[in-house]
């Protein structure tokens, strides 16, 4: 299958290489892609595959069985089209199907409110959430006795690029005017469809409280998908603060504001309803 590979600069192309503003269409010819004026007529600047600039001399006229461009502007693939830079592109196939690598997958996140949680023994109490004299209430977790816990699960998008690591983090805030350490764990066990659910694994991270009432942010060490992880996978999770815990020196309730998962996303969605 022909591919084209256009490497694109923000709007224009790669610096040094001119393209014809009556430009309609490209053709490969021998190693090269070429462009192709309305008029018909190869351009003597093409495109060679190792990325530099060669003189066509061989001619031709417009390969529409590639790619071409409608009167109203539409560019119309017809094998395959790769937009970026070496190995970090957008690749779309002829159906229309876009999918990224490298640099050009972005993050998104899977989001789980505390409000939302479940609880069960040892539970956060609902706390004023009080920046101000307010009727908000948020989960807050001890800081001085019990250690209190909650309990949520998470499914893997169909965007999700599979057997990619995931990134937990925390948000949260101090609902007392004090100093100190904060160490939230967060237990948890993931498995994809037809696969086994192993004994849970604990993770945990450490944030410092400066600020009552300061949106904070704790950063968690990377949960790894490489063990085939896919799309609509699942994770079971308990998130739990214990104030034992010699690293936890915060005596003031944590007001959990939510927990979520940045993950790698390379598609919009999945190609089938099942399969990435």
């Amino acid at each position: 299958m022909n591919i084209l590979i256009l490497f694109l600069l923000n709007i224009g192309v790669r610096p040094g290489l001119s393209m014809p503003d009556t430009v309609i269409s490209w053709k490969y010819i021998g190693s090269h892609w070429c462009f192709i004026t309305k008029n018909g007529i190869v351009t003597d600047t093409v495109w060679a595959n190792s990325d530099t600039l060669a003189n066509d001399t061989t001619g031709g006229s417009i390969d529409t069985t590639i790619i071409e461009q409608t009167k109203s502007g539409k560019l119309n693939v017809k094998s395959g089209l790769k937009i970026g830079w070496l190995n970090s592109y957008t690749n779309q196939d002829s159906s229309g199907f876009q999918w990224a690598t490298g640099n050009a997958r972005s993050y998104e996140d899977v989001r789980v409110a505390g409000l939302g949680m479940r609880t069960n023994a040892t539970a956060p109490d609902l706390i004023p959430f009080a920046p101000a004299i307010t009727n908000l209430l948020a989960y807050g977790f001890d800081g001085t006795i019990t250690a209190e816990q909650a309990y949520f699960a998470i499914q893997m998008p169909h965007s999700y690029a599979e057997s990619t690591s995931i990134y937990p983090h925390v948000h949260w805030a101090g609902a007392l005017t004090d100093t100190g350490k904060i160490k939230w764990q967060i237990e948890y066990t993931w498995a994809s469809i037809e696969s086994n659910f192993v004994a849970p694994s604990t993770i945990s991270a450490i944030d410092t409280m400066d600020v009552i009432w300061k949106h904070e942010v704790c950063y968690f060490p990377a949960i790894t998908g490489s063990n085939n992880k896919t799309i609509s996978s699942m994770i079971m999770c308990r998130i739990f603060r214990n104030p034992a815990d010699a690293s936890d020196t915060y005596q003031g309730d944590a007001a959990l504001l939510e927990v979520d998962f940045h993950f790698i996303q390379n598609t919009m969605g999945s190609r089938t309803e099942k399969v990435k």
